[in-house]
């Protein structure tokens, strides 16, 4: 069960988040005038998704530089001026 607390009420509940995640009663969403900014969840959760959401993420960054390039907002470059911007020389 997802709780909410706003930020205020966060740090004045602190204790009793953390015990409420320790004792595996439900995860926390903690909100900033009333955004969702943040998912408290048990370490060992976390552990267990963090491959996947680094994944999802880089896919995300992967999307969003492909979007601004098809938008001819990023600059390209050649491979062979690649090899030469690092120095390295093409075999």
């Amino acid at each position: 069960m997802l709780t909410s607390y706003g930020s205020k009420e966060a740090r004045q509940q602190w204790r009793k988040i953390l015990d409420r995640i320790l004792f595996k009663q439900g995860d926390v969403l903690i909100k900033r005038n009333d955004l969702p900014i943040a998912v408290m969840i048990p370490a060992t959760d976390y552990l267990l998704i963090q491959e996947e959401l680094e994944q999802k993420r880089e896919a995300e960054e992967a999307q969003s530089f492909l979007e601004a390039w098809r938008a001819g907002k990023e600059e390209t470059i050649t491979l062979d001026e690649l090899y030469k911007e690092l120095g390295i020389e093409k075999k």
